[in-house]
């Protein structure tokens, strides 16, 4: 009787774990938005680094983005400034800017790890099933109602999209919407090479 009581016990928390969003302590995520690549995560909560480069849209590769290198054992963010000619580096103290950890801020604007998902959509970028969380508020400022909805794939845990839409506040007519695509998420192959730097920290200026 106790192992078939054990047993249903460990059926019921495989289930919740798989209802609930993921949280890896290491990742790597790329994202496009609305079809453009975008940015880059890496995260590596054992060794407390943390990487995020932004791609810009110009054509000339000399002007190609920025990159943050977080190393936690000396508490420093690296700024890695691409978007100007010469490239630029500087060096700050203190904790790393909070959008760095792309995926737990993720997690919170909807509800928490602990938080089961709102819905199951049958979705073509899933491929079959999707769990899905959901947030709406408005924006005063803008007279808008926003409602977003993050789609990570049932089967596998993997995180798929974030569809943002934006509706008139006070018609709820749809006035546009935005689309993040997961296009790399793989918590497991990170190397020490993501937190290479990318120029001569030693000609960075400190702050």
């Amino acid at each position: 009787m106790m192992n078939i009581l054990w047993i249903i016990l460990c059926l019921s928390l495989i289930n919740l774990t798989t209802n609930q969003i993921l949280n890896p302590n290491r990742y790597r995520i790329e994202l496009t938005v609305n079809g453009t690549v975008s940015e880059y995560y890496v995260y590596d909560g054992a060794l407390n680094k943390m990487s995020h480069m932004i791609f810009s849209n110009s054509t000339d590769e000399r002007f190609g983005g920025i990159q943050y290198i977080f190393i936690g054992a000396i508490n420093t963010t690296y700024t890695f400034d691409f978007l100007h000619y010469p490239s630029e580096c500087s060096a700050s103290r203190g904790g790393p800017p909070k959008e760095m950890n792309y995926w737990l801020n993720t997690i919170n604007l909807f509800g928490g790890e602990n938080k089961t998902y709102d819905d199951i959509y049958f979705d073509r970028d899933c491929v079959g099933a999707c769990l899905t969380w959901y947030r709406e508020y408005n924006d005063t400022d803008t007279r808008r109602t926003i409602r977003e909805r993050l789609y990570v794939n049932k089967a596998f845990d993997v995180p798929i999209k974030l569809v943002t839409r934006f509706y008139q506040i006070n018609t709820q007519t749809l006035l546009s919407t935005d689309l993040i695509e997961y296009v790399v998420w793989d918590p497991y192959s990170i190397v020490y090479e993501e937190f290479d730097y990318p120029m001569d920290i030693t000609k960075c200026s400190s702050s």
